[in-house]
């Protein structure tokens, strides 16, 4: 052991087998020292048919709420502005982004027309919905021809 350094015997350890030509033929493609079956196993899992049914009911939502936005305009310049009594609500499980889709019963007062009872779905931030509680009064916006047709000013 006289001839031989640290330097060689490190390098001897490195390559198994007679050449280091035949360590880079065991290594996966992307250079790393993982083999197949093991970047198989790490490789993600295919969607459920319930993250592929979320994801549909997430995409109508969202597209929902897109369509919704020019009516939500319209009605905050042209509608008649009233008051929202919230009675009861829930979380629908939909997001729209990482926005929770709450569903509301409200009764809506406009002065010089009778009180009346409307179920409207709103996404809103988590610290809107979280002081959200029965009894709560806001501002909304009403369509003079359809009173089920609003938008509330969170």
């Amino acid at each position: 052991m006289s001839g031989t350094t640290v330097a060689d015997t490190e390098d001897r350890g490195a390559a198994v087998g007679l050449f280091k030509k035949d360590k880079k033929k065991n290594q996966a493609a992307d250079g790393s020292d993982k083999s197949w079956g093991q970047i198989i196993r790490d490789m993600p899992k295919v969607p459920s048919t319930r993250d592929m049914a979320q994801g549909t009911a997430n995409a109508a939502a969202y597209m929902k709420n897109l369509a919704n936005q020019g009516d939500v305009g319209r009605l905050r310049s042209t509608g008649l502005k009233g008051t929202a009594t919230l009675h009861q609500f829930r979380d629908t499980g939909s997001r729209v982004g990482m926005n929770p889709v709450v569903e509301m019963e409200l009764v809506i007062h406009v002065d010089g027309r009778p009180d009346s009872p409307v179920t409207h779905q709103e996404s809103m931030a988590p610290f809107v919905f979280n002081a959200l509680k029965p009894g709560k009064q806001m501002v909304c916006f009403v369509d003079p021809e359809d009173p089920t047709a609003m938008t509330l000013n969170l």
